[in-house]
């Protein structure tokens, strides 16, 4: 089973709202096929298992089949995968987790009631984690939160106040890039694309990749109203949360989100519904300082990772990460180290 984890993680970043999901089958104890969910609305992993122990000239029948999710039992996109499955006569099917979207669930149950025989919560927890954005999302009816933010080793988030200032080593640069890669959304504050124009884009990477969202918090729609100077506008693959109703003039619907706002905060409780009911199943905020007090005073945050520097601003003259009074209810869970930097790791109590 954990090679099928393995094999379900290359979809990382192409499947989301969908689960990562993998699958091997095995006959007489010999891997005959293998395969994985690709990418949103593409063949489930069942299938493309079945196909590739098919194109070897192998027959799936009386084989035990190996899938961290159950087998969905909706025709969906691409048809029942127990359906398949009883079609194909498989003998065993075993898996790590039920599936909790009632749009998909009850393969198991159908395939035993056919004769097919049922192995279920195989590294069930890990199982879980491996798809923790998918079952959150189910849960919480929102996306997964992960708060990330680069500090001095003395809490600033620059070396000067509103100056541009890098802070992370290129190791942990890596470390970011490889979480953005993740993410379905990565959201920032006006300010912070003010100061840094990011680019927000997933680099480091050779092989095949993708860029998240773009999301930003523009309340009085300053920036948005000078987009031709910001990268973040660069193509049409963002989101502009803002109060400002002029902006209907320039974004289309698929770019903006017209909200009320009270001195420059929105309600995230009603940001996290709106990017739910856009299928996003996990958001990486990266800041700045008053994003991320925001969604930790809402609670909203379901981890929070601070990657610390070894350099030392003076606070006289650099920004403070923290510049009210914050709550955390976070805990810490690990610390990782890079090349000069260290990334603490934040969950919930």
């Amino acid at each position: 089973m954990r090679k099928v984890f393995t094999l379900a993680k290359k979809g990382i970043g192409f499947v989301s709202p969908n689960p990562l999901v993998g699958a091997i089958i095995l006959k007489n104890e010999k891997k005959i096929g293998s395969g994985f969910h690709q990418f949103f609305g593409g063949k489930h992993a069942e299938i493309n298992a079945v196909y590739d122990a098919e194109k070897n000239g192998n027959s799936v029948a009386n084989a035990d089949i190996f899938v961290n999710l159950e087998p969905c039992n909706n025709i969906g996109k691409t048809g029942s995968c127990a359906e398949f499955l009883l079609k194909k006569k498989i003998g065993r099917v075993f898996f790590s987790n039920f599936d909790n979207n009632p749009k998909m669930s009850g393969g198991a149950d159908f395939l035993s009631k056919n004769g097919v025989q049922i192995f279920p919560n195989i590294l069930e927890k890990q199982g879980k984690n491996l798809n923790k954005f998918f079952f959150h999302r189910l849960e919480k009816k929102r996306p997964f939160f992960l708060g990330k933010i680069a500090t001095s080793l003395n809490g600033m988030i620059s070396e000067k106040y509103d100056q541009k200032t890098q802070i992370s080593d290129q190791s942990s640069q890596k470390f970011t890039h490889f979480l953005r890669q993740k993410y379905d959304g990565i959201l920032v504050g006006a300010n912070t694309v003010k100061i840094d124009n990011p680019k927000l884009s997933v680099r480091f990477f050779s092989k095949k990749k993708r860029d998240p969202l773009r999301i930003l918090f523009d309340p009085h729609g300053k920036i948005s109203q000078q987009k031709e100077k910001f990268i973040f506008f660069r193509d049409e693959n963002f989101l502009v949360f803002s109060a400002e109703k002029k902006l209907k003039t320039i974004f289309s619907t698929k770019n903006l989100e017209i909200l009320g706002n009270k001195n420059g905060f929105f309600d995230l409780k009603k940001i996290a519904k709106i990017l739910f009911d856009r299928n996003l199943a996990s958001v990486l905020v990266e800041g700045g300082g008053k994003t991320i007090t925001s969604f930790l005073n809402e609670n909203l945050l379901d981890e929070m990772i601070f990657l610390i520097s070894n350099k030392i601003f003076a606070q006289k003259i650099a920004t403070p990460l923290f510049q009210e009074t914050v709550k955390f209810p976070l805990s810490l869970k690990k610390i990782k180290k890079f090349e000069n930097d260290a990334a603490l790791f934040f969950v919930k109590k």
